[in-house]
């Protein structure tokens, strides 16, 4: 099945199914798994809102101005974004 420089050397389809279920690419076998929606990484915005709503939560005894900031740079450190220079 080569057919240009990016393509598979085989591909395997299951008989009950009919779906792509592995491949073979440079001599090497791999299994295509399904994906999860749970290993689905949080998306950045999301995860700022959730980071607040837990923090409002736990803290709700506490309210400090500087609660959704705490937030935001709890997820900015998570996900490795800086101020821009």
């Amino acid at each position: 099945m080569k057919i240009g420089d990016d393509t598979f050397d085989d591909i395997y389809v299951s008989k009950e199914t009919g779906k792509v279920v592995g491949v073979m690419l440079n001599g090497r076998d791999y299994k295509l798994v399904p994906f999860r929606e749970c290993d689905n990484p949080m998306a950045y915005k999301m995860a700022k809102k959730k980071t607040r709503e837990i923090l409002s939560s736990l803290f709700n005894e506490i309210y400090s101005p500087n609660m959704n900031e705490l937030a935001d740079r709890i997820v900015d450190c998570v996900y490795r974004k800086e101020d821009e220079k």
